[in-house]
């Protein structure tokens, strides 16, 4: 009969190969008893079973109906057959018919709950492949399954068998009496399941499988003291049931080994509460954690600070009192005291390069102290050992600590009020000191240097022009005033003055050596030459009031009141590395690349004449931006050669019958630049010589002339061309014209009276829908002036945008076209009972006559709020008004508008007075 012992086992256990173990479960075959069951004939019918494997189960086969087969753990448990986790190396030692109560571990005849995995006393080779996998205690060991040992590198088979001898020969197993309550078992499981996977959860780095086994064994010791029939959850609320679960020498190592390694990573002061996060939940209100906490601090490991914690750290006197070399110490502590390498040798009668090599090799000892606190701060500012010492009230010897160990930085101290790192109460300090040398004037802190004098001036009282004359008597009555006149360092030689003023950047200046406050750092250099086009001037040379004039809009939007600021602008914001040839000239003139003024005149002259004088520098002025007066003066003896009797004249050479006759059939537009017909007569004719592109011969052509652009006869004047240019289709982008149209001072007042008569609306920058289209969905002018009157009554006196104008419940049947907002700001712009200004893509409006900029409106919202937070302004100012800013500009802004700024509480304020009623 056979043993009843092996009819009860699994057919895991009986040394089969793994394809052999596969075919048979594969084929429903789990059991020694359903193997026994199963005929020679059965299994040949199995699908892969090969000769080989039949021969292996037959032999097993015979063996057990034999009674030969051995139940022995060593012969029957085979570890290369198992795939499945299902056994683990504790099911190879233990007896499979008991249930484990208990597993210690035996070192030197002593019991633990765990070893480490050296002190199994494994050969190298076996000890090395364990540990390089990051196994460290013998339990992680036990608790794997079989196939993850299996698959462990460079493990053999000889070290998997060292392993296991060397497990049970270290190892006590203690089992439950077999009537032990099964109930308390199935409680511990389950809690113990809870338990694990809170950890998982948590941020504690550690083996699951190791805690489980451990968890395991502390709950069925306790197990007596819970109360079973409560829910598993009031268990683990009970910091009664947690404190007995955790004094546990094993758990309480792996918690305390958390809790350093969190200060160790953050190494500055932390809260408990930061600690807890990052624990399982049944631990972040538990008193074990204050326990251990308590106890680190108790024995110097940590420290508190205002119930914050960090790694303890000794001082400088503390450090140096360890310190057994008494020289060694006596060179450290006068160094800090800043004593030099040579008084110090000569006190202990040695060579000064003696005394810098012990200093050198004592201060590559010295360990983390409180000192190296102050590393990052004083590796940052440029401090005086007097600020320093004040603000944080250390003593001489902390700062010549610093001093020696590391080079102090170069960042002004000012800038310390701004640095959010450091402490509300110590910025405030820094600002008692840094604010000593300032002068308080309304809410303007103006520093006691030269340069912050004159700026405070500049945006005080030069917001208009005044003449280099009165802002040097501007400056010396401030310096008067301000009991500074006796001191020379505030004192400016004349001729120094304004050579310094003419090169600020916070200043334009004009003509007549005249002058006005601009803060040019709210002027982009690549932004400036794009909306100005100046990459489409080639070797040619203009004054700024081409300029000036052909772009109104940005020189309104920007401030610019003439030529001269506009060239002086130019010359400061275009750098020398930009990708433009460019030459600032004597004011106006500005030169692209290398022009010809010669080429330049007679280019005019050839497309004008017969043209009076008089007419032709006017002709000149409009085209290229020089005033009549000084073209007359200094520009037309280039062409004496053509002028008799008041009038210039030159003999056009007419173009022959195919030239004629091939351009007349390719002109098919009703406006030209001249450099266009040049082109297409050049693509027509390669020999030709473009000079025949002259007056007689486009007029001969059917078209009229205006120095750079023609247009055709048919339209009484250039105004009449664009307006059908600008009307002839329902949407219209005037970015598909060439620039030299679209900055025509008649092509730009077309689109303002055509504009201002509704007869077209921008809905979008540089594109425009015209009133027919509009009528096709129910809106005509009256609608649109409708809209406008409704605005003028609802807005009051308070800067808007369409955005903002919404936002305060504003509406019209207007805004169901669905248009974006550039459509209905430029809509009210067309109404001269609003004032407006562009930003962007945004447009800020105000009834009234007064011109307003982006300053204005926020002033207008810090008026409103009396002191508001800078972030708390830029998102509202997005919010509520769809405009982006960013805090240095408001800073700038609030500088200009005499806000008060406080860099410490980044608030603004209305004035200093509600900044100091606040603090």
């Amino acid at each position: 009969m056979v043993n009843i012992d092996i009819l009860e086992n699994e057919i895991e256990n009986i040394g089969l190969s793994v394809r052999s173990y596969n075919c048979l479960k594969r084929n429903g075959i789990t059991s020694v008893e359903a193997l026994l069951q199963v005929t020679e004939e059965d299994l040949r019918r199995f699908r892969n079973l090969g000769a080989k494997s039949l021969k292996e189960i037959l032999g097993i086969k015979l063996k057990i109906e034999s009674n030969e087969f051995e139940f022995d753990k060593k012969e029957y448990i085979n570890l290369n057959m198992f795939n499945a986790t299902k056994y683990k190396i504790l099911d190879m030692i233990s007896n499979k018919k008991q249930n484990i109560f208990k597993v210690m571990f035996i070192n030197n005849n002593k019991y633990y709950e765990d070893i480490r995995i050296i002190d199994m006393d494994l050969s190298v080779r076996s000890y090395n492949a364990l540990t390089k996998n990051g196994y460290e205690y013998a339990s992680q060991i036990l608790n794997l399954d079989i196939e993850t040992f299996n698959n462990i590198k460079n493990l053999g088979t000889k070290s998997k068998e060292e392993i296991i001898d060397k497990l049970k020969k270290n190892i006590y197993i203690e089992y439950e009496d077999v009537n032990e309550d099964m109930a308390n078992l199935a409680e511990i499981n389950k809690l113990s399941s809870i338990l694990v996977e809170e950890y998982r959860k948590s941020y504690i780095d550690i083996d699951l499988n190791m805690l489980e086994a451990n968890l395991n064994l502390i709950l069925k010791r306790y197990i007596s003291e819970f109360n079973v029939d409560d829910d598993i959850n009031n268990i683990l609320k009970s910091q009664n049931y947690i404190e007995q679960i955790y004094n546990n020498n094993t758990l309480i190592s792996i918690i305390n080994k958390h809790i350093l390694y969190i200060f160790e990573k953050t190494n500055q002061f932390i809260v408990i509460n930061e600690i807890r996060n990052t624990l399982p939940n049944h631990l972040k209100q538990s008193v074990v954690i204050q326990n251990i906490i308590a106890k680190l601090v108790n024995e110097n490991i940590i420290e508190n600070k205002d119930d914050k914690f960090r790694i303890w750290y000794p001082n400088l006197k503390e450090y140096l009192d360890t310190i057994e070399d008494s020289r060694t110490k006596y060179i450290l502590l006068e160094r800090c005291k800043g004593s030099t390498l040579q008084s110090i040798a000569e006190e202990l009668n040695i060579t000064r390069e003696r005394v810098r090599q012990i200093e050198s090799r004592a201060i590559s000892k010295i360990p983390r102290l409180r000192e190296d606190d102050f590393k990052e701060l004083y590796e940052m500012y440029d401090w005086t050992p007097e600020i320093f010492k004040y603000l944080y009230n250390e003593d001489d010897l902390t700062y010549g600590y610093l001093k020696l160990r590391y080079e102090k930085g170069s960042k002004n101290i000012e800038e310390i009020l701004q640095n959010q790192e450091i402490s509300f109460e110590v910025r405030k300090k820094a600002e008692q000191i840094i604010f000593r040398d300032y002068i308080i004037i309304g809410s303007s802190k103006i520093k006691k240097e030269r340069s912050e004098i004159v700026d405070y001036i500049l945006r005080t009282y030069c917001k208009d022009e005044v003449t280099i004359k009165d802002m040097f008597d501007l400056y010396d009555m401030f310096l008067e005033d301000y009991g500074l006149n006796f001191n020379d360092e505030f004192k400016y030689p004349e001729r120094y003055f304004e050579s310094s003023l003419s090169n600020s950047n916070k200043v334009l200046w004009k003509y007549k050596k005249r002058l006005r406050y601009y803060d040019l750092n709210q002027i982009e250099e690549t932004k400036l030459i794009k909306r100005l086009n100046l990459e489409k001037y080639k070797n040619v040379e203009y004054s700024a009031l081409k300029l000036f004039n052909d772009y109104k809009d940005i020189m309104d939007e920007l401030d610019i009141r003439d030529e001269y600021e506009l060239h002086n602008l130019m010359k400061k914001i275009i750098t020398k590395d930009c990708e433009l040839d460019i030459t600032f000239s004597r004011m106006p003139i500005i030169e692209f690349g290398k022009p010809d003024r010669d080429a330049q005149v007679l280019e005019v002259l050839l497309q004008t004449a017969p043209i009076s004088s008089q007419e032709f520098v006017k002709e000149y002025e409009r085209i290229y931006g020089v005033k009549s007066e000084t073209v007359l003066a200094n520009y037309t003896r280039y062409i004496d050669e053509y002028y008799h009797d008041g009038i210039y004249t030159i003999d056009y050479e007419a173009l022959s019958g195919e030239e004629f006759n091939k351009m007349k059939a390719s002109l098919d537009k009703d406006i030209y630049t001249i450099s266009e017909i040049r082109k297409i007569y050049i693509q027509m004719f390669p020999d030709g010589d473009s000079k025949l592109i002259n007056p007689y011969n486009l007029k001969c052509l059917g078209f009229k002339l205006t120095s750079d652009i023609i247009y055709r006869d048919k339209f009484n004047s250039i105004e009449s061309c664009f307006k059908k240019i600008l009307t002839e289709h329902d949407i219209f982008d005037i970015k598909t014209l060439d620039s030299t149209i679209t900055t025509n001072q008649s092509f730009y007042a077309a689109i303002q009276i055509l504009k201002n008569k509704f007869e077209i609306v921008e809905f979008s920058p540089s594109k425009y829908i015209n009133i027919r289209r509009l009528k096709e969905n129910g809106i005509n002018k009256e609608s649109l002036k409708n809209y406008i009157d409704c605005v003028y009554e609802f807005v009051g006196q308070d800067i808007f945008t369409i955005k903002s104008l919404r936002n305060s419940g504003f509406e019209h049947k207007l805004e169901d076209l669905g248009f974006e907002d550039w459509f209905y700001a430029t809509l009210l712009s067309c109404d001269q009972r609003f004032k407006f200004r562009k930003l962007n893509n945004n447009i800020i409006l105000k009834s009234g006559n007064e011109i307003i900029t982006m300053n204005d409106l926020i002033e207008q919202i810090v008026t409103n709020y009396r002191s508001i937070d800078i972030y708390d302004l830029i998102d509202y100012i997005k919010d509520k008004y769809g405009i982006k800013t960013d805090k240095i500009k408001i800073i700038q802004i609030a500088r200009e508008k005499d806000l008060y700024y406080d860099t410490i509480m980044e608030k603004v304020y209305i004035d200093y007075d509600e900044y100091f009623e606040e603090v």
